[in-house]
Protein backbone atom coordinates (compact mmCIF):
# COMPACT_ATOMS: atom_id res chain seq x y z
CA UNK A 1 0.00 0.00 0.00
CA UNK A 2 1.16 3.65 -0.56
CA UNK A 3 3.84 2.22 -3.07
CA UNK A 4 3.04 4.84 -5.56
CA UNK A 5 4.19 8.71 -4.50
CA UNK A 6 4.84 11.95 -5.57
CA UNK A 7 7.60 14.61 -4.75
CA UNK A 8 5.19 17.98 -4.02
CA UNK A 9 5.90 21.41 -2.68
CA UNK A 10 4.26 22.75 0.28
CA UNK A 11 4.39 26.41 1.11
CA UNK A 12 3.20 26.39 4.78
CA UNK A 13 1.05 28.89 6.38
CA UNK A 14 2.94 31.76 8.87
CA UNK A 15 2.32 30.39 12.51
CA UNK A 16 3.23 33.35 15.09
CA UNK A 17 6.78 34.48 14.56
CA UNK A 18 7.57 31.63 12.04
CA UNK A 19 7.43 32.81 8.31
CA UNK A 20 5.81 31.00 5.68
CA UNK A 21 8.62 28.81 4.58
CA UNK A 22 8.54 25.46 1.54
CA UNK A 23 8.79 22.21 2.26
CA UNK A 24 9.53 19.34 0.13
CA UNK A 25 7.56 15.90 0.82
CA UNK A 26 7.02 12.46 -0.76
CA UNK A 27 2.87 12.18 -0.17
CA UNK A 28 1.07 8.95 -1.49
CA UNK A 29 -0.47 10.14 -4.89
CA UNK A 30 -3.74 7.36 -3.89
CA UNK A 31 -5.15 8.89 -0.55
CA UNK A 32 -7.92 11.46 -0.59
CA UNK A 33 -6.80 14.70 1.00
CA UNK A 34 -9.51 14.67 3.90
CA UNK A 35 -6.82 11.67 4.97
CA UNK A 36 -3.62 12.64 3.82
CA UNK A 37 -3.88 16.89 5.23
CA UNK A 38 -4.01 14.95 9.06
CA UNK A 39 -0.77 12.87 8.02
CA UNK A 40 1.00 16.24 6.84
CA UNK A 41 0.06 18.16 9.78
CA UNK A 42 1.34 15.95 12.21
CA UNK A 43 4.76 15.24 9.92
CA UNK A 44 5.28 19.14 9.76
CA UNK A 45 4.68 19.81 13.45
CA UNK A 46 1.90 22.17 12.48
CA UNK A 47 0.08 23.44 15.77
CA UNK A 48 -3.61 21.70 16.23
CA UNK A 49 -5.00 24.82 18.14
CA UNK A 50 -4.51 28.79 18.70
CA UNK A 51 -3.26 30.10 21.51
CA UNK A 52 -6.93 30.83 22.30
CA UNK A 53 -7.78 27.53 22.66
CA UNK A 54 -9.39 27.29 19.30
CA UNK A 55 -9.26 24.81 16.46
CA UNK A 56 -6.91 24.98 13.34
CA UNK A 57 -8.43 23.41 10.29
CA UNK A 58 -5.88 22.71 7.44
CA UNK A 59 -7.07 23.10 3.89
CA UNK A 60 -5.33 23.19 0.35
CA UNK A 61 -4.80 25.00 -2.82
CA UNK A 62 -2.97 25.21 -5.84
CA UNK A 63 -0.77 27.84 -5.76
CA UNK A 64 -0.66 28.51 -9.42
CA UNK A 65 -3.94 29.18 -9.69
CA UNK A 66 -5.49 29.66 -5.90
CA UNK A 67 -8.20 26.61 -6.59
CA UNK A 68 -9.17 24.96 -3.54
CA UNK A 69 -8.79 21.43 -3.32
CA UNK A 70 -11.72 19.03 -2.58
CA UNK A 71 -11.59 17.18 0.44
CA UNK A 72 -12.28 14.19 -1.63
CA UNK A 73 -9.43 14.81 -4.52
CA UNK A 74 -6.38 12.57 -4.65
CA UNK A 75 -2.65 13.80 -5.78
CA UNK A 76 -2.98 11.47 -8.58
CA UNK A 77 -5.88 13.49 -9.90
CA UNK A 78 -4.19 16.57 -10.09
CA UNK A 79 -2.19 17.45 -12.90
CA UNK A 80 1.17 18.87 -10.79
CA UNK A 81 3.88 20.58 -13.23
CA UNK A 82 7.33 20.52 -12.24
CA UNK A 83 6.81 24.04 -10.53
CA UNK A 84 3.42 23.66 -9.23
CA UNK A 85 3.43 24.06 -5.40
CA UNK A 86 0.32 23.30 -2.72
CA UNK A 87 0.02 25.90 -0.36
CA UNK A 88 -1.91 25.15 2.83
CA UNK A 89 -4.58 27.48 4.13
CA UNK A 90 -6.05 27.79 7.70
CA UNK A 91 -9.17 28.51 9.15
CA UNK A 92 -10.31 28.51 13.01
CA UNK A 93 -13.21 27.15 15.04
CA UNK A 94 -13.92 26.86 18.47
CA UNK A 95 -12.88 23.59 19.49
CA UNK A 96 -16.49 21.27 20.43
CA UNK A 97 -18.03 23.25 17.37
CA UNK A 98 -20.15 21.52 14.71
CA UNK A 99 -17.43 21.92 12.04
CA UNK A 100 -15.83 18.74 10.87
CA UNK A 101 -12.72 18.02 12.25
CA UNK A 102 -9.91 16.44 10.38
CA UNK A 103 -9.60 12.15 11.26
CA UNK A 104 -6.65 11.54 12.90
CA UNK A 105 -3.85 10.50 10.39
CA UNK A 106 -3.40 5.94 10.39
CA UNK A 107 0.14 4.81 11.49
CA UNK A 108 0.75 3.55 8.08
CA UNK A 109 -0.58 6.52 6.76
CA UNK A 110 2.14 8.52 8.59
CA UNK A 111 4.67 6.76 7.97
CA UNK A 112 4.21 6.95 4.62
CA UNK A 113 4.81 10.84 4.09
CA UNK A 114 8.21 10.89 3.45
CA UNK A 115 10.83 13.33 5.31
CA UNK A 116 10.37 16.83 4.79
CA UNK A 117 13.38 19.10 2.75
CA UNK A 118 13.53 22.79 3.87
CA UNK A 119 13.35 25.16 1.16
CA UNK A 120 14.25 28.82 1.93
CA UNK A 121 13.21 30.97 -1.02
CA UNK A 122 15.57 34.12 -0.12
CA UNK A 123 14.27 38.03 -0.49
CA UNK A 124 13.86 38.78 -3.94
CA UNK A 125 16.71 41.38 -4.03
CA UNK A 126 19.10 39.07 -2.71
CA UNK A 127 18.31 36.88 -5.78
CA UNK A 128 20.34 39.44 -8.16
CA UNK A 129 23.65 38.16 -9.85
CA UNK A 130 26.50 40.42 -9.46
CA UNK A 131 29.29 39.46 -12.30
CA UNK A 132 32.71 40.26 -11.98
CA UNK A 133 36.00 40.05 -13.91
CA UNK A 134 37.27 36.70 -13.84
CA UNK A 135 40.84 38.41 -13.71
CA UNK A 136 39.77 39.99 -10.19
CA UNK A 137 39.11 36.58 -8.78
CA UNK A 138 42.37 34.67 -10.26
CA UNK A 139 44.49 37.47 -8.73
CA UNK A 140 42.45 37.49 -4.99
CA UNK A 141 43.39 33.24 -5.41
CA UNK A 142 47.18 34.43 -6.05
CA UNK A 143 47.46 36.52 -3.39
CA UNK A 144 45.89 34.76 -0.66
CA UNK A 145 47.92 31.73 -1.66
CA UNK A 146 51.37 33.86 -1.19
CA UNK A 147 50.13 35.45 1.76
CA UNK A 148 50.19 31.47 3.56
CA UNK A 149 53.17 30.48 1.87
CA UNK A 150 55.50 33.59 3.28
CA UNK A 151 53.07 33.16 6.41
CA UNK A 152 54.84 29.61 6.64
CA UNK A 153 57.77 30.81 5.75
CA UNK A 154 57.60 33.20 8.44
CA UNK A 155 56.58 30.35 11.25
CA UNK A 156 59.65 28.74 10.20
CA UNK A 157 62.12 31.03 10.81
CA UNK A 158 60.31 32.03 14.39
CA UNK A 159 60.24 28.51 15.63
CA UNK A 160 63.88 28.30 14.51
CA UNK A 161 65.16 31.44 16.64
CA UNK A 162 63.00 30.22 19.37
CA UNK A 163 65.12 26.94 19.50
CA UNK A 164 68.52 28.75 19.64
CA UNK A 165 67.23 31.08 22.81
CA UNK A 166 65.67 27.86 24.23
CA UNK A 167 69.30 25.77 23.95
CA UNK A 168 71.08 29.13 24.72
CA UNK A 169 69.04 29.09 28.19
CA UNK A 170 69.19 25.78 29.02
CA UNK A 171 72.71 24.63 28.31
CA UNK A 172 75.20 24.19 31.15
CA UNK A 173 77.51 26.68 29.79
CA UNK A 174 75.66 29.58 28.45
CA UNK A 175 78.38 30.58 25.70
CA UNK A 176 77.20 32.67 22.23
CA UNK A 177 80.08 33.05 19.76
CA UNK A 178 79.60 34.83 16.54
CA UNK A 179 78.74 31.93 14.46
CA UNK A 180 75.50 31.71 16.27
CA UNK A 181 75.04 35.35 16.11
CA UNK A 182 75.61 35.45 12.47
CA UNK A 183 73.53 32.65 11.85
CA UNK A 184 70.92 34.17 14.49
CA UNK A 185 71.13 37.61 12.57
CA UNK A 186 70.02 35.59 9.28
CA UNK A 187 67.05 34.45 11.01
CA UNK A 188 65.93 37.81 12.27
CA UNK A 189 66.06 39.06 8.62
CA UNK A 190 64.18 36.10 7.30
CA UNK A 191 61.61 37.10 10.02
CA UNK A 192 61.32 40.79 8.92
CA UNK A 193 61.87 39.78 5.26
CA UNK A 194 59.21 36.91 5.13
CA UNK A 195 56.94 39.45 7.69
CA UNK A 196 56.97 41.92 5.42
CA UNK A 197 56.52 39.74 2.18
CA UNK A 198 53.18 37.96 3.90
CA UNK A 199 51.82 41.54 5.12
CA UNK A 200 52.73 42.81 0.94
CA UNK A 201 50.21 40.45 -0.34
CA UNK A 202 47.61 40.00 2.27
CA UNK A 203 47.23 44.12 1.36
CA UNK A 204 46.94 43.14 -1.99
CA UNK A 205 44.71 40.89 -1.75
CA UNK A 206 42.45 43.51 0.41
CA UNK A 207 42.78 45.80 -2.16
CA UNK A 208 41.40 43.29 -4.87
CA UNK A 209 39.04 41.83 -2.94
CA UNK A 210 37.40 45.28 -2.26
CA UNK A 211 37.10 45.71 -6.03
CA UNK A 212 35.23 42.87 -5.99
CA UNK A 213 32.91 44.22 -3.48
CA UNK A 214 32.36 47.17 -5.13
CA UNK A 215 31.18 45.27 -8.07
CA UNK A 216 28.60 43.74 -6.26
CA UNK A 217 27.39 46.78 -4.67
CA UNK A 218 26.80 48.57 -8.13
CA UNK A 219 23.62 46.55 -8.06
Amino acid sequence: MYKDKADVKIILPPYQDKPSQTVALSLPIDVPLERLMPAIATKLNLPSATNENRQIQYSVILESTGEIIGDQTKLENLTLKENDSLRIITSVSDIGSRERKLPIPEKELLDAVGNTAPIYIPARENLAIGLVPIDLVYRLEEHRSDEIKWQNILWVFIGSVLGMVINWVTAESFTVNKYSLIIGSVFVIMIIFSGSSAFTYHRRAEDVRKKLNSFSERR
